[in-house]
This record gives C-alpha cells, structure tokens and sequence, in this order.
C-alpha cells in the first residue's frame, strides 16, 4: 500500500507541475498575442 501511495503522489507531483508549465507557457503566448485577441474578445461577449 505505501509503494502504491509513493507512486501516485510522485505521479501526481509530475503531472501537476506538467500542468504549471504548460498554462504558464500558454499564459505567455497569449500575453505575447494579446493585442491581436483584444479586439476580437468584445464582439464575442456583445453576441
């Protein structure tokens, strides 16, 4: 039972921070691409 329990918190631990740097990645894109999105995010929240 503890092997098991090892394995899922270190399993877990690897995808969370798998997790972290893709959004943080994705954040920065869209940062990097805000300006060309801004424009389009009104017109879709008036529909």
């Amino acid at each position: 039972m503890k092997k098991i329990k090892e394995f899922l918190t270190s399993s877990s631990v690897k995808l969370s921070a798998q997790m972290l740097c893709a959004s943080a990645s994705f954040f920065a894109i869209m940062m990097c691409h805000g300006k060309l999105y801004e424009p389009k995010v009104p017109e879709k929240l008036k529909r």
